[in-house]
Parts: C-alpha cells; structure tokens; sequence
C-alpha cells in the first residue's frame, strides 16, 4: 500500500487543475488558441508538481511526470508538447540530477511517439482511444526503463530483478493512471459538449418562442388594417364610416408600433448610467406623472415614503420601471380604488413597493409574469413588465409580485 501512496498523491495533484479547468474557465475560453494555452497551462502545473514530491525508491527518483506530457500533447498538439517538454528539461536541469541528456531524449522520442498519434486520437470512440493511450504509456514505460537502465547501469552491467520489478510496477501504475485521467477528460469534454449544447438549445428555444409571440400580436392589428383597407375601397361607403374606418386603421397601426417599441426595449442592448438616485424623490416625481391618470380613473394614490433612502441606478430606467408599475395598477382599479407607493430600508435592501386594490390577478398568470404577451390586460403584451424586470435585474435588485384574484396586486422591488 506504501508503494501506492505517491502515485495517487500525484494523480491528484493531476486532476485538482483539471476539475478548477472545468467549474471556472468553460464559458470563458473561446478560442482554440485560448484553449492550448489553458492545456499547456495546467499540463506544466502538473508536471513541476509531479517533479517536485517524487517517488523515491532503490536510490532512483520517480515521478508521473509523462502522463500530463501525453494527454497535453494529445489534446493540445505540437505548441503544448515543446513547451512541456521544454518544462520537463528545463526543471530537471534546475534540479541538477545526473542523467539529463537521456532524459532529454525520452522526452523527445515520447512527444514524437505522441504526436504521431494525436490524428488517430482526436477522431477515435472512447474504446479506441483507451486503446491509444495504453500503447502510449507502453512506449513510455519502455523507453523510461531503458533509459533509466543506460543511465544506472550501462551497456555491460546485469540488470538487478529488484529493480526490474519496480520499473515493471511503474509502468503499470503509469498506464493505469494515464487511462483514469483521459476517462476523466474525455467525461469533462462530453459535459461540456452537452452543456453548450443545452444552452443553445435554450437560446434556440426562447428565441423562437419570442419570435413567435412577436409575429402573432403584430398579425392581429395587420389584419385588422387589411380589413379596413379593403372596406375603404369600396366608393359607396359614407364619409363618415370613412372616417371612423381611417381612424381604427391609425389605432391598429399605433398599437402594432407599441408591440415593437416594447421589444426592441426589452432586446437592445442596455448602457445605462449608474448614478446615487433619491428613492423618495423619484417616486414623488412618479406619483406627479400618474396623478392625473389615476384621477381620470377614480384612483386614490398615497404615499409611504422614508427619507434618506439611496439606490445606485439609471434614473430614467428607474422611472420608467415605476411608471408601468403604477400605470398597471391604475388600469387593474377599473371602477377606482387605492394605490399605495412604499418605500422603506429592510436590513440592508431597500425595498419599494407598488400595491393596488384591484381585481387581482390568478395564480397561473402570476407565475407567467415577465414573460412576454402573459398579460391580464385585452390588448396587453407582457413586454413592459419584462423590460421593467430586466432593468431591476441590471440595478443588482429583484421583482417579486403577491396577487390575491379580486383583492389586488403589490409588485415588490429590493434593491
């Protein structure tokens, strides 16, 4: 068990930077080149780890320094390769250990050997490549004990069988940790493949839900202007149906403007300024702009607002987000009501509330909120509330939203 113990300490200073590779660098790295430069990278972290906590035995020190150099240049190609194996000399030559120029040549024979490999293994099924790899640890392994043999005991001295078996068990152990580590890439690749493709299945998939939301609210209004457009041709229509058809026509036309306006605002990208925003004075300014509305409606809006209570944001988006909140809940009091605007410090957030004693909303349609044409209104789109969430998203805060169906609605914003 003791002669096991260093190589599988080796082994997992091999796969600490392989599993940190994959939690933090697989949507950063783009490029191939990227991507070499990760592999060359962590292959030569792992290689002066292995060099530097060898395994000592029969007055020989070893070490797993060849498993990184091979999976490396397998995945990374000709640039990884000279640079490991520019590592592997250069630190060696640091170390001053006898034996450098044979060492200098395993390690080039090995790359050769590797490379001449790669094309095969890039393009073979696990099976095969397991196959590869175990073929390229028996090269390795021999090329390591004769080596080793030239350099300990030279051209005429016997070999000692102690020291045979030991080299026989490390090529063993070599071969078996070289097939554990490309199982284990191989495993790291395919779920990165998967997860890339998940993710451009999700895009795919919203994109086209979207698209598909967008062409069937603009098909309503265009076919209602077609209607009217083939009506207006006929001469015998009095002026004044004339007139009131013109006038739909403009309606229809505006609302279908309305529809693409709210999706180009919810798909452009957002530059916003980030500036310290009075919370009490840009929702008194908010509660100015709907009075009049809420009064044509029957509305009552009152006021909860602390003092001293700062957000850090764009201040148009800010008021854009309140606006339609506001606007909403005055068009959810059809026959008049309460709107309460609220803003108080809770622990660290500050927490601004729009609440209204509507009709409410069910409990289906409020899981939907945010998303695009979910709306309670007849001729709503959903897009407002999808761009008020996203600017709240880009302020570092979060939308919720309570409803109670015939009792009323409270968006709650925390920042």
């Amino acid at each position: 068990m003791e002669s096991l113990k260093d190589p599988f300490i080796q082994f997992l200073m091999m796969i600490v930077p392989l599993y940190l590779c994959e939690r933090v660098l697989p949507e950063r790295v783009i490029t191939f080149q990227q991507i070499r430069i990760v592999i060359a990278a962590v292959a030569s972290l792992s290689i002066l780890v292995c060099m530097s906590f060898p395994i000592h035995s029969h007055g020989l020190i070893y070490d797993l320094r060849y498993v990184p150099l091979i999976v490396g240049t397998l995945y990374g190609g000709l640039f990884v390769g000279v640079i490991e194996v520019a590592v592997i000399t250069l630190y060696r030559l640091f170390l001053g250990v006898q034996g450098f120029g044979i060492v200098l040549v395993v390690n080039l024979v090995i790359l050769m050997f590797t490379l001449a490999c790669r094309k095969d293994y890039l393009t073979s099924r696990l099976s095969r490549k397991s196959l590869i790899a175990t073929l390229l640890g028996l090269c390795t392994g021999l090329l390591v004990m004769i080596g080793s043999y030239l350099g300990v005991y030279g051209m005429t001295e016997t070999i000692d069988l102690t020291y045979f078996a030991f080299l026989l068990q490390f090529m063993v152990i070599n071969i078996l940790i070289l097939l554990l580590v490309v199982y284990l890439l191989e495993s790291t690749v395919e779920r990165y493949r998967l997860r890339r493709h998940i993710q451009q299945s999700e895009k795919l998939q919203v994109l086209s839900h979207l698209a598909a939301s967008v062409a069937h609210e603009v098909r309503n209004p265009l076919t209602v202007v077609r209607g009217f457009v083939q009506l207006l041709s006929q001469t015998k229509l009095p002026d004044e149906k004339k007139e009131a058809f013109h006038d739909l026509i403009l309606q229809e036309l505006d609302r279908a403007q309305v529809i693409i306006n709210d999706y180009l605002s919810f798909a452009k990208p957002q530059d916003e300024k980030q500036i310290p925003l009075d919370v009490k004075e840009q929702l008194r300014y908010v509660s100015n702009v709907v009075s009049s509305y809420a009064l044509m409606q029957g509305v009552e809006i009152q006021e909860e607002l602390e003092d001293g209570l700062y957000v850090t944001g764009d201040p148009d988006k800010f008021t854009q987000v309140f606006i339609n909140l506001c606007k909403n809940a005055v068009e959810a009091m059809p026959d008049g009501g309460v709107l309460t605007i609220r803003a108080e410090r809770v622990g660290q957030e500050v927490v601004m509330e729009v609440e209204d004693t509507g009709i409410g909303m069910p409990e289906e349609v409020r899981m939907r909120i945010g998303q695009p044409f979910n709306s309670t209104k007849e001729r709503g789109t959903g897009l407002g509330l999808m761009v008020c969430n996203r600017i709240v998203q880009g302020m570092g805060g979060v939308m919720e939203v309570e409803s109670v169906e015939g009792r009323g609605t409270r968006f709650v914003v925390r920042v």
